[in-house]
């Protein structure tokens, strides 16, 4: 199989993840690695009761054996025997399920009856919503879902025997509905299936059926058996790509399981893979630095520590003190080099490389070392905080009151930095109304442009300029009100694509506050080091701390946060409370 046509799966796989199109269906394979039997193992002890003497089962009897099974036995005895099987005794969740969840899935559809999907949603601190009948459907209140195609034992609705799938759009149209638009609308990935599993090919042909050509290319994990080209080449002219385990090189054995498990341990190792994949292996170093700052770039300031967190907090530190230099600790770093090798840039690199530098720029920091013999200075950065700083405290260099143009002309405007600044002018001058009404046309505008930052900016001040008016404003209308209620800026966050969402993590921050905490807590410590350092003064001793200076950053470096990126916030208690204890 070729390499490249292995990485490229998984590139797309996880670009689908990081887009809210991911669409994961979850087989017994999984489930077994719990102890939980398999469907071959069911059959054949259904077969058994039945005084079945074949050891082999074929595979055109997986329906029929519960079929007269259940015809043979009535109803209660049929579901008293799979009670048995599946139910007496407490399964737990296993590492796979884990790994599963790393793959950050939109939806996971699942023929097995168990909870473990359940289970393990919670125990990662996902929040799904589980539907496991038809009227589970509308009444969703995740993004996510867990759907179980093939029913439940709460519901008594278990699809197994061959009138249920014959039945399957009667007794499941809203679920089978809703499938047909995931899987052609979304990337799929079958795990814990095999392409010799009965249950996958009912599954898989059900769906092709139902979409014929509208059928998007899926993927599947095959961790049984070697690598077969006849078969790959027919899945693929089918649509489904299989990626076999046994294909991939250096793939780690971690032994998720026992040694006796192999199939078990191999499908942990190719989700492990899955999830430490580097999908930037392939750039240098200069683009990979660029890639963890790129989301800032749309900001006029950013917090020094949103930056040294994007390269890893643990190995890269932001100087408060006098230099104001971020500097790293570890040894052969991506950032360092790009620094080091800067003077041999050509014009598509430089290009990159002075992209790099702004962003910096925005963030107080002056220069970048490597806590040894170098260090790189950024020129011009002092400039860049000396022009903002005038910014702030020059009123005129902001637009005046008089100069906004009409509300309604704002979706012609092309700078999305002059219709924040515009709406932001409205808020200050006490015009909530007219603010309010800019925000809500700028986030459509930046939504439909996915302009992802602006958007949730956008958002954040519709928000919490729309809490003034909600309060200050008894003769809005009704329809005002209930968008200002209905403003729920972590469903915002987490609707934003997932990739998205992971580069601007520090947005969340923003939204509970702790950003002002955070900083508040640093005030705070300073402040007694402050006092600390004036009784040593006044009892005659001698102490030496940068507390002061350190406290100026601090407080300068969110002043700039606030007034820079037009956050409508100056009014609530936790950035008074900063200025406050700055001031002390």
């Amino acid at each position: 199989m070729d390499e490249n046509f292995i990485k490229t799966s998984i590139l797309k796989i996880k670009e689908a993840s990081k887009n809210n199109k991911l669409i994961i269906f979850v087989g017994a394979g999984i489930s077994a690695n719990s102890g939980i039997p398999n469907w071959g193992s069911l059959i054949e002890e259904m077969a058994h009761d039945l005084g079945y003497k074949e050891k082999n089962i074929s595979s055109d009897l997986f329906l029929k054996i519960p079929q007269y099974y259940f015809n043979e036995r009535g109803e209660k005895e049929y579901y008293d025997k799979l009670t048995k099987i599946f139910l007496s005794k407490k399964f737990k969740v296993n590492a796979i399920h884990k790994e599963v969840f790393k793959l950050n899935p939109t939806h996971l559809i699942t023929t097995n009856y168990d909870t473990l999907l359940e289970e393990a949603s919670l125990e990662n601190g996902k929040f799904f919503h589980t539907v496991k009948q038809n009227s589970d459907l509308p009444y969703g209140n995740f993004n996510n879902m867990i759907i179980k195609m093939h029913g439940d034992f709460e519901h008594k609705n278990i699809v197994l025997k061959e009138d249920d799938y014959l039945n399957y759009s009667l007794n499941f149209s809203l679920i089978e509905n809703y499938i047909k638009s995931l899987v052609s609308t979304n990337t799929v990935l079958f795990i814990g299936y095999s392409v010799n599993d009965p249950n996958f090919n009912l599954l898989f042909q059900w769906v092709k059926n139902i979409l014929r050509d509208h059928f998007q290319p899926a993927y599947l994990i095959e961790s049984n058996k070697d690598y077969s080209r006849l078969e790959h080449s027919y899945y693929k002219n089918r649509g489904i790509n299989i990626i076999y385990s046994n294909e991939i090189e250096n793939l780690r054995s971690n032994f998720a399981f026992e040694k006796s498990n192999f199939r078990g341990n191999k499908l942990y190792d190719i989700l492990s893979y899955f999830n430490s994949f580097d999908e930037y292996s392939s750039f240098d170093d200069l683009n990979k630095i660029y890639k963890k700052i790129e989301a800032f770039e749309s900001l006029n300031f950013i917090m020094p520590k949103q930056i040294a967190s994007s390269f890893n907090e643990r190995q890269t530190m932001y100087d408060f003190y006098g230099n104001k230099n971020l500097t790293v600790f570890k040894e052969k770093n991506e950032l360092i080099n790009v620094f080091l090798n800067s003077e041999n840039y050509d014009d598509r690199q430089r290009e990159v490389f002075e992209k790099i530098i702004n962003i910096l720029k925005k963030s107080n920091i002056r220069g970048i070392s490597d806590n040894k013999d170098f260090e790189y200075i950024i020129e011009t950065s002092d400039e860049y905080i000396e022009e903002i700083t005038e910014k702030i405290i020059k009123s005129d260099s902001f637009i005046s009151y008089s100069e906004i143009n009409n509300v309604s002309s704002i979706i012609e405007v092309d700078s999305y930095d002059l219709l924040l600044k515009k709406a932001f002018n409205y808020n200050k001058n006490g015009d909530h109304y007219n603010a309010y009404k800019i925000y809500r046309s700028t986030s459509f505008k930046a939504f439909h442009d996915k302009e992802y930052l602006v958007y949730y900016i956008s958002e954040f001040n519709r928000k919490h300029v729309g809490n003034v008016l909600y309060y200050t404003n008894s003769q809005l209308s009704e329809e005002i009100f209930d968008e200002i209620s209905s403003i729920n800026l972590e469903d915002i966050y987490y609707s934003l694509p997932f990739e998205k969402r992971e580069s601007l993590k520090f947005l969340q921050e923003l939204n509970n506050f702790n950003l002002f905490y955070k900083n508040q807590n640093q005030l705070t410590k300073e402040v007694d080091g402050i006092k600390q350092t004036k009784r040593s003064y006044e009892s005659g001793g001698f102490s030496f701390n940068n507390s002061l200076e350190k406290n100026y950053t601090i407080i300068k470096n969110i002043w700039f946060f606030i007034e820079m990126n037009y956050l409508c916030i100056d009014n609530y208690s936790e950035v008074k409370n900063l200025y406050i204890s700055f001031l002390k």
